[in-house]
């Protein structure tokens, strides 16, 4: 039926269950249509509820409480108030800047560099000895129900393999939903009496290239999904348990000539907001300007929920011990960067000489940028700044070199049908995931010769 959402439930192991449904108004003609669907189990009093919010192409400086030095307000009423009430962390780096790669290292605590989910057209792993384990699978191993309200239909779980762990997965039967529809069916999961861990994913800021003000249409659309978190805030588990809000990646704006992407591994498409609040935690209100890692959140949630018992990769990003000097790395299928301190560096990982996109760039080019002066990264001072241009192609090489390779993901065959969805999303074919060593150490090309 048109405006339906179509659930699975891959987490269900054999067995009997109870399942609570509710009828709403369906369309003339239709006697009754189920609109929500929840899973049921024992109940428990004031079950405890996680939810995990992520905003699709949500640029860090687009929130009213971050956008102070902004030439147009950002209207995020909602956002602001969980920030006051929470731990605005305000420099929270991405590990990638596409959908898929940075959700699944949001989900796993493992970066693309070892799952090799690089890009929008690669699986997470399905198989346990080469896949690292979900946020979802050690919630729903403590007892707690799980579910997925996505709204875009490249990250289901056939696509994108984060469905493991969940026991609901709900996704749009088109190619994308809005925020209200999510929002909703979102609601529908926390009314059991069980502790309920919910990934409610929102698409509403993202595609927005044929619009004739792409900037202004990207505000309208963040303030819309605003007010709809706003309803979801005010459900009383909601309010009582534990909410994170982030993004998967950022968005550049008319860089490079290119009116609305976000290709490159530049400050604009890696720093995201992140936001966490619940009245479990002490000293709300707080600010966090240190560099910290996003994918590091999986990590926070198991302590602030008492499970800091549950082996799970990252830093607890609450602890206090956060370095002010620490390197964030971020990789896409062709492209590989870290950030320490006021320096980015961007290390080519494919030969881009020929693209037409406004992305230029010779295999194993290195580009150096100091953000203090050039947060947009309009002037490489790699040839200028050779020392540290060096220094920082070294740790990027090596990082890559540090890969896990027993962790790397499988791809899956797309049938035409998924294929088209990607279209309709604005994504190209992809080239998949490259091979198995992302830089060959060896290489005397013409760029790798200005650092032997």
């Amino acid at each position: 039926l048109p405006g339906c959402t179509r659930a699975s439930f891959p987490g269900l192991a054999a067995g009997t269950y109870t399942l609570e449904a509710s009828l709403g108004s369906a369309d003339s003609g239709t006697v009754a249509a189920v609109s929500e669907l929840a899973l049921a189990g024992p109940p428990e009093e004031n079950p405890k509820t996680i939810l995990l919010i992520t905003s699709g192409t949500h640029r860090a400086d687009h929130l009213g409480s971050t956008n102070s030095g902004g030439q147009q307000p950002v209207e995020t009423p909602n956002l602001d108030a969980l920030s006051k009430t929470g731990v605005l962390f305000e420099s929270a780096w991405a590990a990638s800047n596409t959908t898929i790669p940075s959700h699944s290292a949001l989900l796993t605590g493992r970066h693309p560099r070892d799952t090799k989910v690089l890009g929008n057209f690669s699986s997470l792993g399905a198989d346990p000895e080469f896949s690292p384990r979900t946020l979802a699978e050690e919630f729903a191993a403590k007892g707690y129900a799980t579910a997925a309200v996505i709204s875009s239909s490249h990250l289901a779980d056939e696509y994108s393999g984060l469905g493991r762990g969940f026991d609901v997965v709900m996704q749009p039967e088109g190619a994308e939903s809005r925020a209200a529809q999510s929002v909703q069916s979102a609601l529908g999961q926390l009314r059991g009496g069980r502790p309920t861990f919910v990934w409610l994913h929102l698409f509403d800021a993202h595609g927005l290239g044929d619009h004739e003000s792409p900037r202004a249409q990207y505000r309208t659309e963040i303030a819309y999904l605003d007010s709809q978190i706003g309803v979801l805030l005010e459900n009383a588990r909601v309010a009582s348990g534990l909410t994170a809000f982030t993004a998967d990646h950022g968005e550049a704006f008319a860089r490079n000539g290119v009116p609305y992407e976000h290709k490159g591994l530049t400050p604009d498409t890696l720093h995201v907001p992140l936001i966490v609040s619940s009245p479990w935690l002490e000293n709300g209100g707080r600010r966090v300007g240190v560099h910290v890692r996003q994918m590091d959140l999986g990590r926070t949630l198991l302590n602030i929920a008492g499970l800091a018992g549950v082996e799970f990769p990252g830093t607890d990003l609450l602890s206090g011990n956060l370095g002010e000097d620490e390197s964030s790395f971020a990789v896409s299928r062709d492209f590989a960067s870290v950030t320490q301190g006021k320096w980015h560096a961007i290390l080519t990982l494919s030969d881009l000489s020929d693209s037409k996109d406004g992305h230029g760039a010779a295999r194993h080019q290195l580009e150096l940028y100091d953000l203090s002066v050039d947060p947009a990264c309009k002037n490489d001072l790699g040839p200028k700044e050779v020392e540290t241009a060096t220094r920082h192609r070294s740790a990027i090489i090596d990082w890559l070199a540090a890969e896990d390779v027993m962790l790397r993901a499988s791809r899956p065959n797309l049938d035409q049908a998924a294929r088209m969805n990607l279209a309709a999303l604005g994504y190209g074919a992809g080239s998949g995931p490259p091979g198995a060593q992302l830089f060959d150490s060896t290489c005397s090309c013409v760029e790798c010769l200005k650092y032997k």
